[in-house]
């Protein structure tokens, strides 16, 4: 499926909307700002007083399965990072020379045994034993891990003593770290068009429906009346950024698209107390599902697999994965999306989808 010239002209309008929103620069001032802890998150989320980096392009590492170590980065100077505060838009970043102050800072505080899971529980049996600035990005250490981090970067090694933490690490459900600190912004003398290129690989989307919203909404409100038990934080922070109409990425897009499609089972629409539903709600229901796999195409995210006449069911999972592994690089990601098509095993079916989703972009 490729992009009409229509949809190429509105994709990089979109973009270019982004290149001119306030920029400011981050920085160390007063005694009590900096680094507190490290968080160890599935999607980093940008917060009210967190500053996180993007999970899906700097993971981090399992470096020594036997000694239960991870390696990633911490901070990358000059990485725009979007944020929305009060429907105030603006993107901020880091220079070389704060992210080593802060990481000297962090040192010195001691807050090298300070770590949370997903911003809202403090752990205990994950340590920082190792901190560095990338020096060079050819022969730094991240290298020889696969780690490609532009000089001036900010890496951690963490060992993981928790089982639980660990256990954690190994499904995958914790794929970066997200720091927790304070800092002073000041607006940047740094003309935009200097950072035009990440920003520009940042562009965000705001044209999901209302229906959408108004799920999320639901989600919320039935979370509250269960006593806020149910979703991770992750999901919570997903359905404020739905709930109030924020921008979302690329990659959120596609991380919505993968779980509404494995978790669909879960959602009982006759059961609001079930946390499945709950879930499901918070990440924008039904709608979201609709929305994120037609905005994927749009967008040429993904060229969505399809099975053939008489193609049986693990045939087609195990070509669609191997298609989509660049797209979708997590393993329950890939399988998840392959799986919603793995039931279209007549070629009517396949037509009638198509056209359904033609019309809905129309």
């Amino acid at each position: 499926m490729y992009l009409t010239a229509y949809k190429r002209i509105k994709n990089s309008a979109n973009k270019l909307y982004y290149l001119f929103k306030m920029l400011y620069e981050l920085i160390l001032e007063e005694e009590s700002e900096g680094v507190r802890a490290i968080s160890l998150v599935d999607d980093p989320a940008i917060e009210e007083n967190w500053i996180a980096l993007k999970a899906e392009e700097y993971s981090f590492r399992s470096i020594d399965e036997e000694k239960r170590l991870i390696m990633g980065a911490v901070l990358v100077p000059d990485k725009p990072i979007y944020r929305n505060q009060g429907g105030e838009e603006f993107y901020i970043y880091f220079t070389k020379e704060t992210i080593r102050a802060a990481l000297e800072k962090y040192a010195k505080s001691g807050n090298h045994k300070q770590a949370t899971l997903e911003h809202e529980l403090a752990i205990q049996g994950v340590t920082t034993i190792e901190s560095w600035i990338v020096e060079d990005s050819v022969h730094d250490k991240s290298a020889l891990y696969g780690l490609k981090l532009p000089i001036g970067s900010w890496v951690a090694t963490m060992k993981v003593d928790s089982p639980e933490v660990w256990s954690l690490v190994k499904e995958g459900r914790v794929k970066g770290f997200s720091i927790e600190g304070l800092f002073k912004r000041k607006e940047s003398d740094k003309e935009t068009t200097d950072l035009s290129k990440e920003v520009t690989e940042l562009a965000s989307y705001t044209d999901y429906p209302e229906g959408v919203k108004n799920n999320a909404k639901r989600g919320i409100e039935l979370n509250e009346k269960n006593g806020n038990k149910c979703a991770t934080q992750t999901g919570k922070v997903r359905a404020q950024q739905l709930a109030n109409g924020e921008p979302i990425s690329e990659e959120t897009i596609k991380r919505m698209y993968s779980y509404l499609s494995r978790a669909e089972g879960d959602y009982d629409e006759s059961d609001t107390s079930a946390c499945g539903t709950i879930s499901y709600l918070l990440w924008g229901g039904k709608a979201a599902k609709r929305w994120s796999e037609a905005k994927l195409k749009e967008l040429g995210a993904i060229e969505l697999s399809t099975p053939q006449p008489g193609e049986s069911k693990e045939d087609f999972l195990s070509r669609c994965m191997g298609e989509l592994v660049n797209e979708f690089p997590d393993e329950k990601q890939r399988y998840a999306v392959c799986n919603q098509y793995a039931e279209l095993t007549a070629l009517e079916d396949l037509e009638r989808l198509l056209s359904n989703n033609k019309n809905d972009n129309r």
